[in-house]
């Protein structure tokens, strides 16, 4: 019980009251079990009191002193604290339901597990409370200090946090889902295991902070900052990200589909492996970002800055919006070793896209149609698949089947057939999978019965040789010596285009080397052989400069992998800069009316090496 002689002096007053506490300076007055409900105590001073169990429900505290006072089992329900000083005041077990505390100083309190759902304590000062497995459900904190604090475990889902500080805040484990954290200040919190499912950070200061791995989905981060934020791993679904910083950001195997990033900033950012189907990136800057086997299906890059961008292995499709693009110049590859860009378009540095080049390369435009994939991964005869797809038109004469595009992936050959969208695409895989091996080994029999014929038995070295042979044909530099001599044939093509990274017509990215130049014999046939790669490139929409830096990098490139090419090469530059250039392409020239193949040669050898020319 308080004691009668303390309960006298609150009696006369609360002037009486705080000059006695001034006189007593140090000595701890005892109000345990007090009742003080309804009673108007603003201004008192209770500091190191003793009020445990004691009632101040509904009571007017504003500007009360409680700073190191005993609460223990205190009820403050409906009570008006606003201004009040709760410092260093142990809070378990103390009812606050209702309670206003608008501006109150909580620095160093412990608060854990304490109930604070829909709680006024806006403008507070609750720096390095403890709020661990608090419940701030609904809890208003605008403008407060939560700086350093714990919030370990706390339920803060539909907080609002807007504009507070919550610089070296610990929220591992806490739930956030559906809270504002607008215009915060996130520098060096703890986040770990956090749960920010639709929560409010809009406009947040969220520089270089660590979100790796967290949860984000339908999240409000519009114009937040998150330059060289972790965004690692991170579910970011359905989030709104319009106009944020990320620059410099990692978003490395983020799942951004059906984001928000329109007019955003992530210029230097990483997206590795990220899932971007259906995002929206209208008028972002993504230059010089690493896109790296993107999926980029169904995203919307309308208008978008990708100039230096790295667009190695990105999935793109025909549903992939490029509208607009503004790109002077992409990456095809990243060097792991340097860790810098390599295989620039253009070639030369000093070169750029024409306006709208960039699109017309890498738009995959749309198609009614489906596809099949047949994979050749020993090789690929063509006379086999040749005579082969001929039987399959046959027996699917209402199919109109087509060969779509021939891509390159590793060792692999790809030929992609289209058909319509009611063919039974399982059945004609199957057949022409079947026929093509049927094909194979009726051709190799056929070999074999000629070598007997002619008194050879050496049957194994013979295959070694075939399947040796379906490898080299597998370049496809090949296919389009093939394709060239089967012009004006039954097949159908469809305007396919063959090269690194270019789009088919049909709707599909083709990928690989568009020649191989270690089989020339002679300056005369590498001539021709360039001269037929600039034709093609050309037919596809790529100016003429363009053609011949993408030209001299595949020959470059051959050259750096194979020491008789480079030193046939340099034999080649050599002979250009003398009477033998003339003789030498002139054939060739008569094809494009210029020296377009010496002009290659030369920037091949000049990629190479200023050593070389």
């Amino acid at each position: 019980m308080a004691e009668h002689q303390h309960l006298e002096i609150l009696r006369q007053g609360i002037a009486s009251w705080n000059r006695w506490r001034l006189n007593t300076e140090g000595y701890a007055p005892d109000l345990r079990k007090g009742r003080f409900g309804n009673k108007n105590l603003s201004h008192i001073d209770f500091s190191r009191t003793d009020l445990r169990r004691a009632n101040f429900s509904g009571a007017s505290l504003v500007a009360a002193n409680f700073r190191e006072a005993s609460l223990r089992g205190a009820k403050f329900n409906y009570s008006d604290l606003t201004g009040a000083n709760l410092s260093r005041v142990d809070f378990r077990g103390v009812g606050l339901r209702m309670v206003i505390m608008d501006r109150v100083n909580l620095t160093r309190s412990d608060l854990r597990g304490v109930g604070l759902s829909n709680v006024n304590l806006r403008g507070a000062n609750l720096s390095k409370a403890d709020l661990s497995r608090a419940d701030l459900r609904c809890a208003n904190l605008n403008g407060s200090d939560l700086s350093g604090v714990n919030f370990t475990g706390a339920d803060l889902s539909d907080a609002n946090l807007t504009e507070t500080n919550l610089t070296e805040t610990d929220f591992s484990g806490a739930n956030l889902n559906g809270a504002n954290l607008g215009s915060t200040n996130i520098l060096n919190a703890a986040l770990d295991r956090i749960n920010f499912h639709k929560v409010d950070l809009s406009n947040a200061n969220l520089n270089g902070i660590d979100l790796n791995g967290i949860n984000l989905s339908r999240a409000n981060l519009r114009e937040a900052n998150l330059s060289g934020a972790n965004l690692s791993n991170t579910d970011l679904r359905k989030a709104n990200l319009n106009r944020a910083n990320l620059r410099k950001a990692n978003l490395n195997r983020a799942n951004l589909s059906n984001t928000l990033f329109r007019e955003a900033d992530l210029s230097d950012a990483t997206l590795c492996e990220a899932n971007l189907n259906g995002a929206d990136f209208t008028k972002a800057n993504l230059s010089k970002g690493n896109l790296i086997a993107v999926k980029a299906l169904t995203t919307h890059f309308c208008e978008a800055i990708l100039t230096g961008a790295v667009i190695e292995s990105w999935h793109i499709g025909e549903l992939t919006r490029l509208d607009g693009v503004k790109c002077d110049y992409v990456f095809r590859r990243w060097n792991s070793r340097s860790c810098k860009p390599a295989s620039r378009l253009p070639v030369n540095s000093s070169n750029f896209f024409a306006p709208g080049e960039f699109v017309k390369r890498y738009q995959i435009l749309e198609s009614a149609l489906e596809t099949i994939d047949l994979t050749f991964t020993q090789g690929i005869d063509w006379k086999a698949f040749f005579t082969s797809f001929r039987k399959l038109r046959q027996q699917y004469p209402n199919d109109e089947i087509s060969i779509q595009g021939i891509e390159r992936k590793g060792e692999a050959l790809i030929v992609r057939l289209e058909v319509p969208q009611e063919a039974d695409r399982g059945a004609i895989e199957t057949q022409a999978k079947q026929l093509y091996e049927t094909q194979l080994r009726s051709l190799e029999a056929h070999y074999e019965k000629q070598l007997r014929l002619q008194g050879e038995s050496h049957t194994v070295e013979v295959r070694q040789l075939l399947v040796a042979e379906r490898r080299a044909q597998a370049t496809l530099m090949e296919v389009i010596k093939t394709m060239a001599d089967k012009q004006g044939s039954t097949y159908q093509f469809n305007n396919s285009k063959f090269g690194g990274g270019f789009a088919a017509e049909g709707g599909f990215q083709i990928g690989g080397n568009l020649n191989d130049f270690s089989q020339a014999e002679d300056l005369t046939e590498a001539a021709n052989k360039i001269q037929q790669l600039l034709a093609q490139l050309q037919s596809q929409s790529v100016s003429e400069d363009a053609a011949q830096d993408e030209a001299a990098e595949a020959l470059a490139t051959q050259a750096q992998q194979d020491p008789t090419l480079m030193g046939t090469l340099v034999n080649w530059g050599k002979a250009l800069s003398g009477d033998a250039a003339e003789a030498a392409t002139g054939e060739a020239a008569k094809i494009s009316g210029g020296q377009a193949a010496k002009i290659v040669i030369t920037k091949a050898l000049a990629l190479l090496g200023p050593s070389l020319i």
